[in-house]
């Protein structure tokens, strides 16, 4: 059990996929855990006994066994952060996207100071599907998330989320709803997020930047070509996307480019559509 309970750290460590579309003795790929637990009884008497000689009932490989043992180890990670935070003044960090499937996602963050390390710590703590992007559904799923952790919103110190109307309205955003059960409580507008505005300003406000603009058109594409994950861009004319958003999903028109099926635009969208209008008012390079 103790080298089953290590293979399946290993991979939800590195965030990789345990099983196969089809797992059966004779399929040439039964997925992540199976070909790691093969592998080790090749050299460990002990697994290699464990497979070869438990009943079928009793083998621990099920794909509802590997469920419950990245259950246990996920509970056993947030007793262990639990604890940590036991008595802590912390901060909260939001934000959330769409991902691949079209699905609104936010992850949340816990920071705060370790006396033993002498520097700050973020915890990543939970990534929650939004069924709706309202102010008050997002702070209902924060509250949640402070509630499993036990954390009082009294040691809370400030929370950090982006811009957008949702998250630092001065009536209804969700920092007001969190300032409503701690006045005390100071928001922060993500660095990251105000250095994404700047940055995209600054790229566009006159023709002068255009060199600037390029080599951060000319660093984004290579994020797309080597990083593996979604984006758009474009260089010279030409759209490059990442493999989990086919090119086909996006309707370009007027220099303005939208996603299908009605989903909302991105700061990827909003750059992508920033350099078609410089591109079009500019020669190119």
């Amino acid at each position: 059990m103790v080298r089953l309970m290590d293979i399946v750290l290993c991979l939800a460590k590195g965030g990789r996929p345990f099983r196969s579309h089809n797992e059966k003795a004779d399929s040439f790929e039964r997925g992540l855990f199976l070909n790691h637990v093969n592998m080790l009884q090749k050299y460990d008497p002990v697994m290699a006994k464990h497979v070869q000689q438990s009943p079928w009932n009793a083998t621990y490989l099920s794909n509802r066994i590997q469920n419950d043992l990245n259950v246990a180890l996920h509970k056993l990670v947030q007793q262990k952060i639990v604890s940590v935070l036991n008595g802590k003044m912390v901060s909260i960090i939001a934000d959330d996207t769409t991902d691949c499937g079209y699905h609104e996602q936010m992850y949340i963050v816990v920071r705060y100071f370790d006396n033993e390390k002498h520097s700050p710590v973020e915890h990543f703590v939970s990534v929650l599907r939004l069924l709706t992007v309202d102010a008050q559904s997002i702070f209902d799923q924060l509250n949640d998330v402070l509630d499993i952790l036990n954390i009082d919103w009294s040691s809370v110190m400030s929370v950090c989320f982006d811009g957008a109307s949702t998250m630092s309205g001065c009536t209804v955003g969700v920092h007001m709803k969190c300032k409503e059960r701690n006045s005390e409580i100071f928001y922060v507008h993500c660095y990251a997020h105000c250095l994404n505005l700047v940055l995209e300003d600054a790229c566009t406000a006159s023709k002068q930047n255009r060199t600037v603009f390029d080599f951060f058109s000319c660093y984004s594409d290579s994020l797309c070509l080597h990083g593996g994950e979604s984006c758009v861009t474009c260089s010279n004319g030409e759209v490059f996307t990442r493999s989990r958003i086919p090119v086909e999903d996006f309707e370009t028109q007027d220099g303005h480019a939208e996603r299908k099926n009605g989903c909302c635009k991105t700061k990827l969208l909003h750059h992508y559509t920033s350099f078609i209008r410089d591109y079009q008012n500019n020669s190119p390079c």
